[in-house]
């Protein structure tokens, strides 16, 4: 289940000017970036396929691509569940910026 329920999508500068991600990798790196990391991010791709408006080989082919790109590990729990978490490359991209 997405842990964030929300209607709008709020992508930081950073991420959004990022070059080589498409605009669904962008979104769906800010909805991960809102997780707690400790946590990680948990949604299942049904709920990933609502959240982006995407057949599920996109959500497949989104979260590799974000992988082999550097910005997520995938891990599955002992329950199986998976679990993306980001790396300090996303959370320099997400960083908020000191007022």
């Amino acid at each position: 289940m997405l842990q964030h329920q929300h209607d709008d999508i709020c992508i930081p500068r950073n991420l959004w000017l990022a070059p080589g991600l498409s605009l669904r990798e962008k979104a769906l790196l800010a909805e991960i970036g809102l997780a707690d990391p400790a946590q990680g991010y948990r949604a299942g791709n049904r709920q990933i396929i609502a959240f982006l408006g995407v057949a599920e080989r996109h959500v497949r082919a989104c979260i590799a691509a974000l992988r082999e790109k550097g910005f997520v590990t995938v891990k599955l729990n002992a329950e199986g569940e998976r679990i993306i978490k980001p790396t300090s490359k996303l959370a320099k991209l997400t960083k908020r910026p000191r007022r």
